[in-house]
């Protein structure tokens, strides 16, 4: 009895959709996903380290969570892409967008500031993701009681 309902429901149009949604890759399951949920555990963590330890470094231990979770914020945030485009526009996301004839074709001039842009973004993206990971390496075996 149980295999033919197990049978019938794999044949079912549940079943199908089930499998369809498994197959995708849903949108926030990526890098900002995973640097958003460690911001929020060690921003938490600093906060209950720097109230509640017994360690005689507490304070500044809780300091270098607080750094690590602010890389973590501005990797899971639009911050890096944000501070790329004025660096090599001179004028935010925004005012860019609207000044933008979409009805023209890229000139010279703003695909070279669009790879500047890029450039940058891809630089200051490495940097905090090093500097996290460093961070991680020396300090995270001391961060407990």
């Amino acid at each position: 009895m149980l295999k033919y309902r197990i049978a019938e429901w794999k044949s079912s149009f549940w079943h199908k959709i089930c499998i369809f949604a498994m197959r995708r890759s849903f949108f926030w399951f990526d890098y900002s996903y995973f640097f958003s949920l460690m911001y929020e555990w060690l921003s938490d963590a600093s906060y209950k380290m720097k109230k509640d330890s017994q360690l005689v470094l507490k304070d500044k231990k809780a300091r270098e969570m607080l750094v690590a979770s602010e890389l973590c914020k501005r990797l899971a945030s639009t911050y890096v892409e944000e501070n790329a485009h004025i660096t090599a526009f001179g004028e935010t996301i925004e005012e860019t967008y609207n000044d933008f004839n979409f009805h023209s074709k890229f000139s010279d001039r703003e695909r070279k500031l669009v790879r500047k842009s890029m450039k940058i973004e891809k630089r200051d993206t490495e940097y905090y993701l090093e500097y996290l990971g460093t961070l991680l390496k020396k300090h995270s075996q001391g961060w407990w009681d």
